[in-house]
């Protein structure tokens, strides 16, 4: 009889360990499934950095990121009927906050990185970062979380906003085409999250709001994460049009 009560013990312990592993793993699922903006609540700003939006400050604190030949190995150089342009990639990095979850003790950094695609004629007295005439400035912030999946470092997009500014006398902007996403590894397993939009010359500038429902993905080889600008511009004298596709990635 004694025998018979201690198996029957043994047997709902077992029943309830397993049902707390159960969930144990849905919790897990659920949160690996959810983004970090969905769960913002339960983080709490222990660190915090005010962001400098003047693009004139931020150009002059931008690093050049790629080279006017390197841009051209990759096919990116463009030409009208008169001019060659050339362009340039200069990035800067801000952090933002820091926030840790109070339940958890996981730790989460915001950063925006603002990239300026400029577009100058080729002319070696007339660059963008030094010379701002016959140069088309294009700027793209991206907002970002900085966490871990699985003990690997992730983002998470939150904004882009963008725009330009014109100050050539020969070229028009016609339209702007920004894909945007961040595709990687979860522990849900690969995820492509992605979309585009696209803006005509009368837009100075621009903001995007990636879905909610996306998730964090793991920064590691075969990941891609930030935004792709397809700019076209026109000669204003002719009617010959050109583009250029720049990659902005995280």
């Amino acid at each position: 009889m004694i025998k018979f009560e201690r198996k029957r013990v043994i047997k709902r312990i077992i029943a309830i360990l397993s049902a707390i592993c159960l969930l144990c793993c849905i919790s897990i699922s659920v949160y690996a499934e959810t983004s970090i903006e969905a769960l913002s609540d339960d983080f709490i700003t222990t660190e915090s950095y005010p962001e400098i939006t003047d693009l004139d400050k931020l150009f002059e604190m931008a690093e050049p990121v790629s080279s006017s030949a390197e841009i051209q190995t990759r096919s990116f150089s463009i030409q009208s009927e008169q001019d060659e342009y050339i362009w340039d990639t200069y990035v800067v990095d801000q952090k933002l906050s820091l926030k840790r979850n109070a339940q958890t003790g996981e730790e989460v950094e915001e950063h925006v990185k603002t990239f300026f695609n400029v577009a100058s004629l080729n002319d070696s007295n007339n660059r963008g970062k030094y010379d701002s005439t016959g140069s088309v400035y294009f700027f793209t912030n991206i907002y970002f979380i900085s966490t871990t999946v699985s003990g690997v470092p992730a983002y998470d997009l939150t904004e882009i906003t963008g725009g330009y500014t014109n100050y050539s006398s020969t070229a028009q902007v016609v339209s702007q085409k920004i894909s945007y996403g961040q595709s990687g590894f979860t522990t849900g397993g690969y995820k492509t999250q992605n979309s585009s939009s696209t803006f005509g010359s009368v837009s100075t500038s621009w903001r995007i709001s990636p879905p909610s429902s996306w998730v964090p993905v793991t920064n590691e080889t075969m990941s891609v994460i930030g935004a792709t600008g397809e700019y076209t511009l026109k000669n204003k004298s002719g009617s010959s049009t050109w583009s250029c596709v720049l990659e902005n990635i995280l």
